[in-house]
């Protein structure tokens, strides 16, 4: 996912924000504990011995930098014990991950694997590019634990036994991690907690990942049974018309008929049902917005695909006799454009992200990467500036 996000400058009125695009502001990564310890990396060697062995600082960091020598023949593997053992559970999987430099130059025959041993196994091979000697690049692996009282410990084996080509290069490692995930992670230091992990770029609400799956990538996934995202209690940030509700979404599968559970899917949602836009979802496939009073369903005129990204966007009149539904930056059709409404529920209360609340679900299949909220109605031209910044990053 791209780094480049274009958030709107505070004059442009933006009460609440997340981007996981947004590497730097708003998504610093899936919570998670470093099981590590030692920070630069103890290394020993496994079947020779380093000829240097130094903590130094290299690039801006503080690292541990290896000399390595192995003359050709050797009939040992030759590599690096890692140092690190961890005990769990049987069937516990234990990702290890660090990154790594090597300088370009002398003899290189990196093959590396890495194995657990002492009740581990799986072990997935990780392989350094050789392209890539002179720039860092995080290598990981992930095995299985098959004793629930034995450690197991990480090699990374720099080539096989009796390997003809002498070995002789320089090395540089930084930032060790070792998670209890079947996937690798963004780098802590030593946690990452689920108020930590998705920033609000505003800095006024906490937004809760406990309520959240994620995917190896570290994507945040909306599965539709039980996931979504939390500010942990009802905020309300309008009490009137005049704002502006925006989303990037994604569908394993858009929301038909009614049930109340999974259909309507609902953008925002809230404990108290006090406005009209807690109903703002998807229904039979359009975007949806229910009229509380009197009571009643409009909709958008497009019906949405699953497989597909949107940029989906709503619109409350200042005054709060009106709502405008948009696609893809463009104004949708449909009934929802010559409604007037009451402006008795023409305010704003947000608490969940993909979720109505907890007696009505209404949860969302999917993921949800962006979303924001503006304290004033967002021009057509903003709108689909707005859109045109995310059309080629989701391939809209």
């Amino acid at each position: 996912m791209s780094n480049s996000v274009g958030f709107n400058s505070p004059d442009q009125g933006l009460l609440f924000g997340y981007d996981m695009g947004d590497r730097l502001n708003s998504y610093l990564g899936e919570p998670t504990t470093n099981l590590e310890t030692s920070n630069p990396i103890t290394f020993d060697g496994y079947g020779w011995s380093w000829t240097t062995t130094s903590v130094v600082q290299f690039q801006g960091r503080t690292c541990l930098r290896c000399h390595v020598y192995s003359p050709g023949n050797n009939p040992n593997w030759t590599g690096a014990y890692s140092g690190i053992s961890a005990v769990g559970a049987v069937g516990d999987i234990f990702t290890r991950s660090c990154e790594l430099y090597v300088e370009p130059n002398g003899k290189f025959a990196w093959t590396p694997n890495v194995n657990a041993t002492h009740g581990g196994s799986g072990g997935e091979n990780t392989y350094y590019d050789l392209s890539r000697a002179g720039t860092w690049q995080r290598l990981d692996a992930s095995v299985t634990n098959t004793s629930s009282s034995v450690p197991f410990y990480f090699y990374w084996f720099a080539r096989g036994a009796n390997d003809p080509q002498d070995v002789d290069f320089v090395l540089y490692m930084y930032n060790p991690q070792l998670e209890k995930k079947d996937h690798v992670t963004r780098f802590t230091p030593s946690s990452r907690s689920n108020s930590q992990g998705l920033l609000d770029v505003t800095g006024s609400n906490t937004i809760q990942l406990s309520n959240i799956t994620f995917n190896s990538a570290e994507e945040i996934l909306f599965d539709g049974t039980d996931d979504f995202l939390t500010l942990g209690s009802d905020v309300t940030f309008k009490t009137t018309g005049g704002w502006t509700v925006e989303s990037v979404v994604y569908y394993n599968s858009v929301a038909g008929s009614y049930n109340n559970t999974t259909s309507p899917a609902n953008f925002i949602g809230a404990e108290g049902i006090d406005y009209n836009s807690w109903y703002w979802s998807v229904l039979d496939n359009r975007l949806a917005l229910w009229n509380i009073s009197p009571g009643y369903w409009r909709y958008g005129s497009t019906t949405l695909q699953s497989g597909r990204w949107y940029h989906v966007t709503l619109v409350s009149s200042a005054n709060g006799y009106y709502y405008r539904f948009y696609l893809n930056g463009v104004a949708e059709g449909g009934d929802h454009v010559s409604q007037v409404w009451n402006p008795d529920y023409s305010g704003l209360k947000v608490r969940y992200i993909g979720k109505g609340n907890n007696g009505n679900p209404r949860l969302v299949n999917g993921k949800i990467p962006v979303t924001k909220i503006y304290n004033r109605p967002l021009l057509d031209s903003e709108i689909y500036n707005n859109f045109l910044g995310y059309k080629t990053r989701f391939n809209m």
